[in-house]
């Protein structure tokens, strides 16, 4: 499979965004969704258990990247923690509008 490290870890038009590594715990049906998105050079993925894997891309964390993440549902948590907290008051400056 090719590299797909400069397509497919940016999300969004933004510049000089900051990409980072960062933990994804998946189930085990995103296997092939993970892939397809960041290939395999240089992305660790690693199975956890029988029913979820660890997915390690370096992606850009904006909003594009939580909102991917959110299309997802509860089949994907961040693992890493600074992220996920940033990821968590994003959720919560969206849920205070409605």
């Amino acid at each position: 499979m090719e590299n797909r490290h400069d397509a497919q870890c940016n999300f969004g038009m933004m510049i000089n965004t900051k990409k980072q590594r960062v933990k994804l715990i998946c189930e085990g049906s995103l296997l092939d969704t993970m892939l397809d998105r960041f290939g395999t050079t240089g992305v660790y993925c690693g199975w956890i258990d029988e029913e979820h894997f660890v997915c390690e891309p370096i992606v850009e964390i904006n909003h594009q990247f939580y909102g991917w993440v959110c299309g997802f549902g509860e089949s994907i948590k961040i693992g890493t923690p600074e992220i996920a907290e940033r990821y968590t008051k994003y959720l919560s400056r969206i849920q205070a509008q409605y």
